[in-house]
């Protein structure tokens, strides 16, 4: 029971940091170079903070490893998002995001964790499918893009779906260390891939640069700490629950939670798709609970 509390307490943090988010790139925007600036901070903050809590540890070559391809892939995430939008359609782009976090992860349990699948698995499953599908039917008279805007929808489900799948590995393989230590470890390396590449795109075009000013600054602090709470809520709950019921409980939580906060925040009535795709949400979240 306390592993789906760390999953409630998972979208809270999400949900909360993505409207934080929202809000940095109304002061700084959302272009590569102000993203990137964003991301090397939050994460240093993040690295700095995690460390602490966990204390001086020593990295093997496996886990140093995977913390550098999750760095990748979830940096490559942000890049693909920023590239996407000038070729194609957002809301495609997040289709193939979220589509890619309940396949690949749900693959992987069933393939490698050799996990069983029950009614209430597949029910839930295919619940939370169908919340793709609405979505996808929504938005398929969106911008195509043509075959680059193809190619990085791909990547996008593959990064994206990916991370999940990390955390599950290093809990399998790598049982004993703390969660703080993994968290501190990628969000340090990440943290210098963005400098890396901040520095390259100023080497290139000495014209680009953002500012942080102190509203933008307490953002970045406010979502530094929401995200190392939604990390470490995450890695106490794939030690704990099959990656296949985490992945779509995870997808389905913030669909519920987000149309609450638009709500309660900003006064926006959700639409009859997004109450149907809310209502399928609890579904889902109860055949998984009952799992």
């Amino acid at each position: 029971m306390m592993s789906y509390l760390f999953l409630i307490g998972s979208a809270l943090c999400f949900t909360s940091a993505v409207l934080i988010r929202k809000q940095y790139q109304r002061i700084c925007g959302a272009t590569l170079y102000p993203s990137l600036l964003f991301l090397c901070v939050y994460s240093s903050i993040s690295a700095v903070l995690t460390f602490i809590l966990s204390g001086p540890f020593v990295p093997d070559l496996l886990l140093c490893s995977l913390a550098l391809i999750f760095a990748v892939f979830a940096m490559a995430a942000v890049v693909i998002c920023i590239i996407g939008t000038a070729h194609g359609s957002l809301p495609v782009l997040v289709l193939y995001a979220v589509l890619g976090t309940l396949v690949i992860p749900s693959v992987y349990g069933i393939a490698i964790e050799k996990e069983p699948l029950n009614l209430g698995k597949i029910i839930g499953m295919a619940l939370s499918l169908t919340i793709v599908l609405m979505d996808y039917i929504k938005n398929r008279q969106a911008k195509k893009g043509g075959k680059l805007f193809t190619l990085l929808c791909g990547l996008l489900f593959l990064t994206n779906g990916s991370l999940l799948v990390i955390y599950k590995m290093v809990t399998t393989y790598r049982p004993t260390v703390k969660n703080y230590s993994f968290i501190s470890l990628y969000m340090a390396t990440s943290a210098v891939m963005a400098l890396l590449f901040m520095l390259f795109l100023k080497i290139r075009n000495k014209t680009v640069s953002a500012h942080i000013n102190k509203s933008a600054g307490l953002i970045i602090v406010a979502y530094a700490l929401l995200i190392t709470a939604n990390e470490t809520f995450v890695s106490l709950c794939t030690k704990n629950l099959p990656i296949i019921i985490q992945a779509s409980v995870s997808f389905c939580l913030p669909i519920i939670f987000t149309a609450f906060f638009d709500f309660l925040f900003f006064k926006q009535r959700p639409t009859k798709v997004v109450v149907a795709q809310i209502l399928i949400a609890f579904l889902a979240c109860f055949c998984f609970v009952l799992s």
